[in-house]
Formats: structure tokens, sequence, C-alpha cells
């Protein structure tokens, strides 16, 4: 019996290893698949807070001298940083800022020109 079993593996031997290699690969990608599948779903885009919240964090709309909006990211020169409050950006909406000399840029992840839309309409 031993001899039989011995002597099926020498002779197949060209097939069982590509046989074993996609086999294992189905495993494998199988594995994939269904990790993918446990992902949490998308969240909501958070809702979009004032047009007059917004001008209060970045200290009223006559601290504004100039804005553009590149993809996700909406850049501000300020007046003066002093009036801005980007802190109180991040509660309404605004994923991260970024503070540098003379520009404030807001990063919006989903709705950047939602969010522009709705401080500069």
């Amino acid at each position: 019996m031993l001899i039989d079993v011995s002597s099926f593996f020498q002779d197949n031997l060209y097939w069982l290893i590509p046989v074993l290699a996609l086999l294992l690969a189905g495993i494998v990608l199988l594995f994939v698949f269904l990790l993918r599948a446990k992902k949490k779903p998308k969240e909501k885009a958070p809702e979009l807070a004032a047009q007059s919240e917004y001008l209060a964090a970045l200290g009223g709309a006559e601290n504004i001298r100039e804005k553009s909006i590149v993809g996700s990211r909406i850049s501000i020169k300020l007046a003066d940083f002093e009036k801005a409050d980007p802190k109180k950006l991040l509660e309404i909406g605004v994923s991260s800022y970024i503070k540098m000399s003379g520009k404030l840029v807001l990063v919006c992840k989903d709705n950047a020109q939602a969010v522009y839309d709705r401080i500069f309409a």
C-alpha cells in the first residue's frame, strides 16, 4: 500500500505541484476577500455648519483677504491670525488645518467644495 502511494506521487508530480499551488492561492484569495468584506461601511459625511459659524471661526468676513480651493484643501489668507479659531473649524466639519505664515489651509476629506461653497456663498 505504501509503495503504491509513493509511486503515485512520483508518477504524477508534474501536475500535483501546480494543482497544490492553485489551491493555496485560492485559499489566500478567499481569506483576503473575507477580511475585506468585514470592513465597516463608509461613514456618512458630517453635516455642514452654517456660514456664520465658519466665518466666526475664521475671525469674520472682514478677516479674509484671499481664498482658493485645490482638491481637498481650502487656502485662506487672513488679515489677522489672532482672530481665527482653527480648533473651532475642526468641530464644524474641517478634517484638519495647516497654519502657515500668511495663510490658513483647511483640509476637508470628502466635501471640500461643499464647505468652500458654504463659507463663501
